[in-house]
């Protein structure tokens, strides 16, 4: 896992490598080292976190035996010693000169080009270069895992794993998105491939392009070839077996390192299953990290105690749990890190993961398994369970539903009655249209509040991928295409990115299984009614746990890698007067300050989502000022 950058013109390149090099230090903190072009048309520069093979033989960029091809590599690939042996099959025994995935990729790109990325079961961004060619290639995993962010400018092109990469390059223009500050209130996240700025964009998932002089010339897309494995799907025993089974194979695949490694354990089903399946392997696994606060802190958010479920786990299969507990409020962290807002994130729940791996590092820990990727593939969140609600029910009695929202009271309900306010949203729901009520369920502040909160309301777009996307769905088509937006945007835009980020500040490598590419072909494949069944969610999940983890757990509601933010909000004003001056944010002009006051003013009430649209507009205020846009 580490950081790579690349700069390839048509003329002398102009830039150093230097200040990228250290901006990406954090990515890859065991060595770093660069490569120009004899020409001085190419750049590439690497900063390396050694996973596999740790000896110097590791170190990027690398060249192959004829010192043609060099390659500048951040991921991992889990299937590499099967390609390597396959490689050796086909080809002749190779002179490898290292044990590293990272050579497996270069040999196999020098022995059939592109056609072998298909074969790549992982998560990557890589870049190659051929000096005879002067042919400069990039390509970015089939799921996104991974990122690469990149810019055409001056006649060149530039890419990079972290946008703070590349703005740093000398003479490279830089202007503020806006539209990316309103997506952010929106939804938390800004939709690749755009980012804070309007000249920096990142790569998609799965392309392969070629530049040369600076100009793309080839581009194509390349997907995971899983030798057209045929599942069988006879009975509903069968199909929730083999998941179990590939599930299984993914977390073994995935084990593979030459350091220390440990998982990141929420409570929920989807880590606890990963955790339980680590430790069947025999994984050396010591203890595994979790986070808690302060129990009345969360209860005041309505939020559940993860701890206990994840405790529930350890006491049952006998392993320790390195339990994080913030004695402070962490919302000062936002000021530690406000780099991170390069990449697009406003989810609190990125504290969490940043807090763990910071720990888990400082503990020797170098790779972290997660649970993230189920629920965009099995159906996990609670908008499943509302739009299959939808979908049961008459719809005489749906209009019958709708009618109750006038009826029950307008003010909040009380904390703890979290039931309550969601059959007002149900009731809510009701009244709408399906694109809109798929809409709705994706977004975190209404459209007309986010564009009430800018002082050029009437120049944005909110929610346009989004309506774009749900345009024509109609009836049992809404959890198909809700899956397929939960993959495009939530888990692209949002989980995904802030995992890289969080995790990578820490100098830790993030690994997700439930994303294993084999595994993911055979999710997408499984029948809608195993992964919602009923009313219940990821339900081929549960079945596949039935004996292995505890009932508790295996029929625990979905739950957020909860904060208490509204407490946080209550408790500490100093860093909201800090950052929410008026005559600062008058003199920005890209805000509304008195739309601001008035959501500021609701940061005690129940109305959790205000606490969310704060935070996103903290978030956004220290990195403004960071960036010394004022």
């Amino acid at each position: 896992m580490c950081g790579i950058i690349g700069i390839n013109c048509k003329g002398n390149l102009k830039n150093t490598i230097d200040k990228s090099l250290k901006k990406l230090r954090h990515r890859g903190p065991d060595s770093n080292g660069f490569f120009i072009s004899q020409e001085n048309d190419t750049l590439i520069g690497h900063t390396r976190l050694a996973i596999l093979d740790l000896s110097i033989n590791g170190n990027q960029p690398m060249f192959d035996t004829t010192n043609r091809f060099v390659i500048s590599y951040n991921g991992e690939i889990y299937n590499f010693l099967d390609l390597k042996d396959y490689l050796n099959k086909n080809y002749g025994l190779i002179d490898w000169k290292t044990n590293t995935d990272t050579e497996v990729i270069l040999q196999g790109f020098i022995k059939e080009k592109e056609k072998f990325f298909a074969k790549l079961n992982g998560i990557y961004s890589f870049i190659i270069y051929d000096k005879k060619t002067k042919y400069f290639h990039v390509l970015r995993d089939p799921i996104g895992i991974k990122p690469l962010y990149y810019t055409l400018q001056n006649d060149a092109f530039y890419c990079s794993s972290e946008l703070s990469g590349l703005t740093c390059l000398s003479g490279l223009s830089k202007s503020l998105r806006v539209q990316s500050f309103a997506d952010q209130i929106a939804h938390m996240y800004i939709p690749e491939p755009f980012t804070v700025y309007n000249e920096f964009f990142k790569l998609e998932p799965g392309l392969y392009q070629t530049y040369f002089n600076g100009k793309k010339i080839a581009h194509q897309k390349i997907s995971y070839d899983c030798n057209n494995t045929k599942f069988n799907f006879s009975t509903e025993k069968n199909i929730v077996e083999e998941f179990r089974q590939k599930l299984n194979k993914a977390v073994k695949r995935q084990l593979i390192s030459d350091v220390p490694i440990s998982v990141l354990l929420s409570g929920g089903l989807d880590s606890s299953a990963i955790t339980l399946l680590a430790l069947k392997q025999n994984a050396p696994i010591k203890n595994v990290y979790t986070i808690s606060y302060n129990e009345n802190d969360m209860k005041f958010d309505q939020q559940g105690d993860d701890f206990k479920f994840a405790n529930m786990l350890a006491l049952k299969n006998n392993f320790k749990i390195n339990v994080i507990r913030p004695k402070k409020n962490i919302l000062s962290l936002l000021e530690e890190i406000p780099s991170f807002m390069d990449d697009g994130i406003t989810d609190p729940a990125s504290l969490n993961t940043y807090i763990i791996c910071k720990n888990a590092r400082e503990n020797g820990i170098k790779v972290l398994l997660s649970g993230q990727g189920a629920d965009e593939f099995l159906c996990g969140y609670r908008r499943y369970i509302a739009e299959k609600l939808f979908l049961s029910c008459p719809s005489l009695l749906i209009k019958l539903i709708s009618k109750f929202e006038n009826i029950l009271p307008h003010r909040n309900f009380g904390i703890g009655n979290s039931y309550l306010r969601r059959i007002k949203r149900l009731c809510h729901l009701a009244k709408m249209s399906n694109s809109e009520r798929l809409i709705e369920y994706f977004s975190w502040e209404k459209e007309q509040t986010v564009k009430s909160l800018f002082n050029f309301k009437n120049e944005l777009k909110v929610s346009e991928d989004l309506k774009n996307f749900f345009k024509n769905v109609e009836g049992n088509n809404t959890l198909y295409s809700m899956l397929k937006a939960d993959q495009k945007f939530d888990l692209l835009g949002l989980n995904l990115t802030y995992s890289d980020t969080m995790s990578m500040k820490s100098g830790v490598e993030l690994r997700v299984p439930f994303l294993d590419l084999e595994l993911v072909n055979f999710m997408e494949k499984i029948p809608l009614n195993l992964k919602i069944h009923g009313f219940k969610s990821k339900y081929i999940l549960r079945k596949s746990m039935e004996g292995l983890l505890p009932k508790q757990i295996i029929n625990r509601s979905k739950a957020g890698f909860g904060l208490p933010l509204r407490s946080w909000f209550r408790d500490n004003n100093d860093i909201l007067k800090k950052y929410f001056d008026e005559r600062k944010i008058v003199k920005q002009g890209i805000f509304n300050y008195d739309m601001i006051k008035n959501i500021l003013q609701s940061k005690n009430s129940e109305n959790t989502n205000s606490a969310y649209t704060i935070f996103t507009l903290l978030c956004q205020q220290i990195w403004l000022e960071n960036n010394k846009i004022l």
